[in-house]
């Protein structure tokens, strides 16, 4: 719920160099983001930001690119918030893992996934692979 949001997003602003620890916690936040409105609060706790500057950090990672992905594209499931990930940067972002993760089948679903929520007209879907 929004205490496990809360203590993800406090784990990666304090680690945000880690790769160790934002690949797995955004994998977390990706589960989290599609329950009860929970990608809501994820996105008015700075979550779009913070997803975006760990894609923009770690642009080699194909982890953190591809459960970056997941969590955004979770939060445009969201018909208020898609606009909120398109505003962040969050467009370039997606298309930026894709490009630089082409062999990853992973990167590559969920970025097709969330660029698909972001731009599809009412609501999306949440993926929970």
């Amino acid at each position: 719920g929004a205490g496990g949001s809360g203590a993800v997003g406090a784990g990666v602003r304090e680690h945000g160099g880690s790769v160790a620890v934002q690949g797995p916690a955004w994998g977390g936040l990706a589960y989290m983001a599609c329950k009860g409105g929970a990608e809501v609060k994820v996105s008015r706790a700075g979550g779009v930001e913070a997803l975006v500057a760990a894609m923009n950090g770690h642009p080699g990672s194909e982890r953190v690119q591809e459960n970056a992905c997941w969590v955004l594209g979770n939060i445009a499931s969201a018909a208020d918030h898609k606009l909120k990930v398109a505003d962040a940067g969050g467009i370039e972002a997606i298309v930026a893992a894709m490009n630089a993760h082409q062999s990853s089948a992973a990167v590559q679903n969920y970025g097709c996934a969330a660029l698909g929520n972001i731009t599809f007209r009412s609501g999306g879907w949440c993926v929970w692979l």
